[in-house]
């Protein structure tokens, strides 16, 4: 995966990933939902990716962790309507 939990916290603060992820009362990150949207967004990448590099990339790309906390944060926006 190209990001993890701490990366989307650390992007958008720890508060807001709680109110994006608890139903309930807004106060709990629910973590497995996050990976769930981690492994849509490293799919996602790897999709694109696949056709012209050999997967998984043996050295760390900033880029695409970017691009994958970028694609976290659009479902998690995307699932509260």
């Amino acid at each position: 995966m190209y990001c993890n939990v701490q990366d989307i916290a650390d992007e958008i603060g720890e508060k807001l990933l709680a109110q994006l992820t608890d139903d309930v009362n807004g106060q709990i990150v629910v973590v497995p939902m996050v990976e769930h949207f981690i492994q849509i967004g490293t799919a996602t990448i790897n999709g694109y990716l696949r056709g012209r590099y050999k997967l998984t990339m043996e050295t760390e790309h900033k880029e695409f962790r970017t691009a994958c906390i970028n694609i976290v944060k659009y479902l998690l926006d995307q699932r509260l309507g």
